[in-house]
């Protein structure tokens, strides 16, 4: 399924998982797989931005998604998401985020290594992400997997500072309105491979995605990426 990668600075222009963001914790329910239930719960409605958390059967660990509107197009949101160097400028908690290989425009594996605050160790992901485009609607959406523990291992080493993560998945969905404005959709759940202290979930699930998408609206909204065409 993993093909050999092509050179850095190649990869760095290729769509990237982010958040990530931890990943960028936040979905869709409607993207959500059809044998999951979630009741969301508002968590917070602030300077625009919604987010929302949900309990998952047979998971310890909740859900979260987040949505807001964007002054923008949605090729500028792809290639933010998709500049792996700018990771840390407005995924919040992100330190770096690397592409491992790349399998197509709209394919790739991606390590990402979160910086969590002390005195809990950071966590780290190799997780497979894949875009998609809907020709009728025009949203562009991505889904990203964590890789299992063999498959990660073997394509990245594991860093001894970061506990890895081995069971994610994030989604983002950029959906073009009328007026020059971009619905922002984002979804995670993530099991952190260890204990949490109550004050640091609250943190990932609430604070980190709000942080995130407003960082990511700020940046967009300066006009940055403009005049960006997508790829697929």
């Amino acid at each position: 399924m993993l093909e050999s990668g092509v050179d850095q600075k190649k990869a760095s222009r290729m769509p990237n998982f982010v958040l990530i963001s931890l990943f960028l914790f936040t979905t869709l329910v409607v993207a959500a797989p059809v044998s999951t239930e979630y009741d969301w719960v508002e968590k917070r409605d602030r300077d625009g931005i919604l987010i929302y958390t949900s309990k998952v059967s047979g998971s310890k660990f909740k859900a979260v998604r987040g949505e807001m509107i964007v002054t923008g197009e949605v090729a500028q949101l792809v290639a933010l998401v998709s500049d792996l160097p700018r990771c840390a400028d407005w995924a919040d908690l992100c330190k770096t985020s690397t592409a491992l290989k790349v399998i197509s425009p709209t394919e790739q594996i991606v390590h990402i290594h979160n910086n969590i605050p002390f005195p809990v160790k950071d966590r780290d992901v190799v997780a497979q992400m894949i875009w998609s485009r809907d020709s009728e609607t025009g949203q562009v959406s991505m889904h990203s997997e964590a890789l299992t523990k063999e498959q990660s291992l073997e394509l990245q080493p594991r860093n001894k500072k970061a506990v890895r993560v081995y069971d994610a998945r994030s989604e983002w969905h950029f959906t073009p309105l009328s007026g020059g404005q971009v619905r922002v959709e984002n979804f995670a759940h993530i099991d952190p491979n260890g204990p949490m202290p109550a004050w640091l979930t609250n943190l990932l699930l609430v604070d980190s995605p709000y942080k995130t998408m407003r960082a990511m609206r700020t940046i967009i909204e300066a006009g940055e990426y403009a005049g960006t065409q997508l790829a697929f």
